[in-house]
């Protein structure tokens, strides 16, 4: 029953971020030169998802878009994938004119970021 419970956490930690994506682009495992990435991560991202749902407020879907857009790629880095892959959601909805999409989408980017912050701010207090 222990190796079960401890699989479904596992199952659940990958969910939300991959713990292997930044070590394997940076080349690097220490958990405490991981913190700053991480870090910076959460700065940049903290700002550019404000942005987002500042522009998603004024119903300015192209700039909804290039929000995704900026998010995308860091957030793909640091291995939040789901959150990487509704932020390229968002972008192509965005800059589409989609709307609908976008209506969609912004829940989702909401949850996802919260996720992905928490287990970011976790680690962060773990390792610093």
């Amino acid at each position: 029953m222990d190796t079960s419970s401890s699989s479904s956490n596992a199952e659940s930690e990958t969910s939300v971020i991959d713990e292997t994506a930044l070590p394997k682009l940076l080349g690097i495992s220490a958990p405490e030169t991981l913190v700053e990435y991480y870090e910076s991560y959460l700065e940049t991202a903290e700002e550019i998802f404000a942005e987002i749902q500042q522009s998603y407020q004024k119903r300015d879907m192209s700039a909804v878009g290039d929000g995704g857009h900026k998010l995308k790629s860091s957030s793909r880095a640091v291995g939040a994938d789901k959150l990487a892959d509704c932020c390229y959601a968002l972008e192509q909805a965005g800059r589409n004119g989609d709307d609908a999409s976008v209506d969609q989408a912004m829940p989702e980017l909401e949850n996802f970021y919260s996720e992905a912050k928490a287990w970011l701010s976790d680690f962060i207090k773990r390792y610093s």
